[in-house]
C-alpha cells in the first residue's frame, strides 16, 4: 500500500475473458485496490490492408479493441464502479 506500489500479477491472454477476470480478481482481493489500470498491450501486422489476411485482422481486432474492452469493464465492475479510479489507454499509430 501506499504511493509508488508496483503491482504484479499472473500473466495472462488479454483475449480471454475468464483470464482478465480471474486476473482483476486477484489484484483486488491481494491489493485490496484497482485505482489505476494502464492499457498497454497491443499488436498489429505492419503491412499494406490488401496484404493482411482476415485472420490477422481478426487477432489485431481481439488484442487492440476486444481485448482493452475486457480489461476496461472487468476493472470497472470489480472495483471502480463503486470506488473511482483511472484508465490510461495507449495506443500507437504506424506511419
Amino acid at each position: 500500500k501506499g504511493p509508488g506500489k508496483v503491482v504484479v500479477g499472473p500473466s495472462v491472454s488479454i483475449r480471454s475473458e475468464e483470464e482478465i477476470q480471474n486476473l482483476i480478481s486477484h489484484i483486488v482481493e491481494t491489493y485490496e485496490s484497482l485505482d489505476l489500470l494502464v492499457n498497454n498491450a497491443g499488436g498489429q501486422f505492419v503491412s499494406p490492408a490488401e496484404d493482411l489476411s482476415a485472420r490477422g485482422f481478426a487477432a489485431v481486432v481481439d488484442t487492440n479493441l476486444k481485448g482493452t474492452f475486457l480489461v476496461c469493464r472487468e476493472a470497472y465492475t470489480q472495483y471502480m464502479c463503486d470506488h473511482g479510479g483511472s484508465i490510461v489507454n495507449i495506443t500507437l499509430g504506424n506511419r
